[in-house]
């Protein structure tokens, strides 16, 4: 099988990662963690959407309602991809404000798991 690898975004990503596909949707998720934003890309169309965040990001996956999940400095927020809107959830307990999200995904049954480490490590 002859594989070709090519570039197909140019972003100029501070520091891009986290890349989580929507099959649904047929969109890939990622981000730029200290460039604070959230990137979906759509192939069919070859649009790089970018959604400013204005806080470290660490991890990014589809939620059931057509909005994404992602895990930011304080906290899980959920957002609303029409309108941009951040809705806060939850922070996890004993989070220190040294610390950030660092990766994440989905288990098997849902749950959104997503580790951290201190910021002076970026």
């Amino acid at each position: 099988m002859n594989r070709q690898v090519a570039l197909v975004i140019k972003a100029h990503a501070l520091q891009g990662e986290c890349p989580s596909w929507h099959e649904e949707k047929q969109l890939l998720y990622w981000i730029d963690v200290l460039g604070k934003q959230l990137h979906v890309y759509q192939p069919e169309t070859d649009i790089d959407r970018i959604i400013n965040l204005g806080k470290l990001v660490g991890c990014v996956v589809p939620g059931k309602s057509g909005n994404v999940v992602v895990a930011l400095e304080g906290g899980f927020y959920s957002l609303e991809l029409e309108t941009e809107k951040l809705t806060y959830l939850i922070a996890p307990e004993n989070h220190p404000s040294s610390h950030r999200f660092n990766d994440g995904k989905c288990d098997p049954v849902g749950r959104f798991l997503a580790g951290t480490m201190d910021k002076n490590e970026l």
